[in-house]
């Protein structure tokens, strides 16, 4: 089994745990709610296996494939086969939907995990959300297959007003349920300049959000909201480009896939080591600058994120310090 390099910081502690690479752009599905302009720009595998050298190099040891649609990346099998001989262990996100086309593969190769997007829990609002035809019976015929090989894997669903009625009389929960698979539902929009109306029409209100969060709030969620009064803002600080780090589809290093503007190529690794350390460093100053900085709430929000739109007043600020109140007020009449 090869040894994988760890690059210590002075605490003596593995610096780079995670890596989070987006081997394509392109997907087969054309979501209403999608960020990402995709193009038909594929790198080559030897771009990608340098890159996945470079993880080695910084002790990373566990690898995220993603894109656009993973899968649908044309030489994703010499990639996958790659991480695996270097014995990362790989989670793939994925919308599901080609799942099936790599079977013998992942009998072969099992990864350690899937992450499926699940856009709806019928042909129709698959149709009506991904602009697609036939895609949830391909979808859940993947689902139905890895579950019976035992292959781990998760179920993501982003709560919009197209889904919220759904949700909250348990129709996804109990989809997820007949896997025996966890589901994580997300609020998070994030949009551009070119389709914002669309976010807005399909962003939960702040009522909306507050129903579902006091649906589906586990303990550990809630004991957080609580401690929120506790917390000193100043001191929370997102893990990225601390111990993970990303390549985007143009194959730059970035401390985060969200930073879209800021990233760096080169094949030293004390070059993308500093690159990303003084990213960091100027997120970390831009950010004890935003009104976010000083909110209770901060931890829980993810204000700490300088690349998060959600800004003091913001239908995700407003939620969240609602949240903390009526949390607080249901342990009061515990």
């Amino acid at each position: 089994m090869q040894e994988h390099n760890d690059i210590q910081d002075e605490c003596g502690t593995n610096v780079f745990e995670q890596a989070i690479i987006e081997i394509t752009d392109y997907c087969n599905f054309k979501c209403i709610h999608c960020y990402n302009d995709a193009s038909h720009y594929q790198r080559s595998f030897d771009d990608i296996k340098k890159n996945i050298d470079i993880f080695e190099k910084l002790g990373v040891k566990s690898v995220i494939l993603t894109g656009g649609e993973v899968l649908t990346y044309y030489e994703f099998e010499k990639v996958y086969r790659y991480l695996c001989q270097k014995n990362f262990e790989v989670t793939i996100f994925t919308n599901g939907s080609k799942i099936f086309d790599y079977k013998d593969l992942w009998i072969e190769l099992p990864p350690s995990k899937f992450s499926i997007s699940l856009y709806g829990i019928n042909e129709a609002m698959y149709k009506d959300f991904t602009k697609t035809c036939d895609m949830f019976k391909r979808v859940k015929a993947g689902m139905d297959w890895i579950f019976d090989m035992k292959i781990p894997f998760e179920i993501k669903v982003i709560v919009t007003k197209k889904n919220i009625a759904k949700v909250m009389n348990g129709e996804y929960t109990k989809f997820a349920n007949h896997y025996n698979t966890a589901i994580r539902y997300g609020m998070e929009l994030f949009e551009t300049e070119l389709h914002s109306s669309v976010i807005n029409d399909l962003r939960l209100d702040v009522n909306e959000m507050v129903s579902f969060m006091n649906l589906s709030i586990n303990d550990k969620r809630r004991k957080r909201y609580l401690e929120c009064e506790d917390y000193d803002p100043i001191y929370q600080e997102c893990k990225a480009g601390r111990s993970s780090l990303a390549v985007n589809s143009r194959g730059e290093y970035c401390i985060c896939l969200r930073d879209v503007e800021y990233g760096y190529i080169s094949e030293n690794i004390d070059e993308i080591r500093q690159f990303l350390i003084n990213r960091k460093n100027e997120l970390n100053v831009i950010n004890s600058n935003r009104g976010c900085a000083s909110c209770k709430a901060n931890d829980i929000c993810n204000g700490i994120c300088s690349l998060e739109p959600s800004m003091p007043g913001s239908v995700v600020c407003n939620f969240h310090n609602r949240m903390m109140k009526v949390v607080a007020e249901e342990n009061l009449n515990v």
